[in-house]
């Protein structure tokens, strides 16, 4: 098997991190049993420490090596030794006088109840003590403070455990890259299966690749999100002018249609002023001239002597103010005549038919009031006020006709192509006849006349002939 270059594991050389391997429980299913002492080096650790790393040693013996707890146990160590290892000197200086201290006092209390002859047992290594046992006075137990153990035997200080994990290297595969396998530097051994105590090193290796890419990755997603925080506030800001820029040409707009309005309401209002000065100087005229007449006819009057013999006829009737109309006399009616005179009036008939004009005079306003309401519209449309009409006709789509009225440019195209198809050519017809009989003034075509049958025929003959040379 050829060999690669092999990753040197991350293991503390002082042994410090021998006890993060106890929260798998496999240091202590392998070469410890719960009543075993703890390794030489632990004492340099703080006894809440030491506690710590053997409950959870003993607790997580059937937890996976790979579950959450045993992962934020492994940190919260890391953590505890590394602040232990900032004031490493201090504190092991201060702990080994306190444990001589203690070993001076325990040697002391045993030589004076040795004396005593109580036959108390000689002190166990930490983390053990003696304690008597309340119910049998003379009789001696040992406890552990750590772990709660108790036990009828002393314990022994076991030797600490050799470094298994420092031995070995992890190295990949030359004929299959991505595939790991592990090499003992001491003995040689190679193995696929991560050995005892190297899975930590392993699973840290493999936690900080994974929150190294994870970290990449939030990276990138930040430097997405701000491109696109970025787009949007430029997107906003050229909606935000191009809202401005319509707002300004609305405005423009709308002074510019607020101008022209004023100006055709002045020159309306002035038109309209001119038309009531005309119209109050020919009225000043007229007024002017029947007072004229009314004197000279008062004058008229005075001057003619009416004389009743004489002047009995119309024109003397008006001189006197009376009717120029002579009385007559009036003939009794025949009795048929009287009959129909006489009969009785069917009020409800003409209830009836009064109702009915009356409805038929509501429509007639309806239609008039509708028919003004639109030539309304059409000038507002006409004048700029309005876009288009309710029909949805704009100011490209009206005209003004030879009569003055605003009508559709389509309907006013299509009537005078019908005129001209139709029409025209009839209206030519009768215009040559009334001029080949010599025919002046209203005439009607056709009819009962003599001139109208032969002014009708004429016009028939000519318009034949102009249609059939078309």
């Amino acid at each position: 098997m050829a060999f690669v270059a092999a990753v040197a594991p991350r293991v503390d050389p002082s042994g410090l991190d021998r006890p993060l391997e106890l929260c798998h429980g496999r240091r202590s299913t392998r070469g410890m049993s719960e009543s075993a002492s703890l390794p030489a080096e632990l004492p340099r650790l703080p006894r809440s420490a030491v506690a710590a790393i053997v409950a959870t040693a003993a607790a997580g013996r059937s937890r996976h090596r790979h579950s959450r707890g045993n992962y934020r146990c492994r940190i919260a160590m890391r953590q505890s030794m590394g602040q232990e290892r900032e004031l490493d000197p201090r504190m092991a200086a201060l702990k080994a006088q306190q444990e001589e201290m203690r070993k001076r006092v325990a040697k002391k209390k045993a030589q004076k109840k040795k004396a005593a002859g109580d036959g108390r047992p000689a002190e166990p290594p930490l983390p053990w003590r003696l304690a008597s046992h309340p119910s049998a006075p003379g009789q001696w137990y040992y406890h552990n403070e750590e772990t709660g153990e108790t036990r009828w035997e002393a314990p022994e200080a076991e030797a600490p455990e050799a470094d298994v994990a420092a031995a070995w290297r992890r190295v990949e595969h030359a004929s299959q890259p991505g595939q790991f396998y592990y090499y003992n530097e001491a003995t040689g051994e190679t193995t696929w299966d991560a050995p005892a105590g190297f899975e930590d090193v392993v699973d840290e290796e493999d936690k900080q690749k994974e929150e190294s890419v994870v970290k990449e990755e939030s990276k990138k997603e930040d430097e997405v999100v701000k491109d696109a925080l970025k787009e949007e506030d430029e997107k906003q800001k050229e909606e935000k002018d191009l809202k401005d820029v319509l707002e300004e040409e609305k405005q423009k707009e709308e002074e510019v249609v607020k101008d022209v309005v004023e100006e055709e309401k002045q020159k309306e209002e002035e038109v309209v002023k001119d038309v009531l000065e005309e119209k109050q100087k020919e009225e000043e005229v007229v007024k002017d001239v029947v007072e004229e007449e009314k004197q000279k006819e008062e004058e008229v009057v005075k001057a003619v002597v009416v004389k009743p013999g004489k002047n009995a006829g119309a024109a003397a009737r008006l001189l006197r103010g009376e009717s120029p109309i002579a009385p007559v006399e009036e003939e009794p009616l025949p009795a048929a005549d009287m009959a129909i005179a006489m009969k009785p009036v069917d009020e409800e008939a003409l209830k009836q038919q009064s109702e009915d004009s009356e409805e038929r005079l509501k429509i007639l306003m309806d239609v008039a009031a509708k028919r003004r309401a639109m030539l309304q519209e059409r000038r507002k449309v006409m004048k700029g006020l309005l876009k288009k009409t309710a029909s949805g006709l704009t100011k490209d789509d009206l005209v003004i006709n030879k009569r003055g009225k605003i009508v559709s440019k389509k309907k006013s195209e299509q009537g005078k192509k019908r005129y001209a198809n139709f029409l025209a050519v009839w209206v030519q017809a009768v215009k040559d006849a009334r001029s080949k009989l010599n025919v002046k003034g209203f005439a009607a075509i056709g009819g009962r006349t003599q001139e109208g049958q032969e002014l009708y025929e004429t016009a028939k003959d000519l318009y034949e002939k102009t249609k059939s040379s078309a």
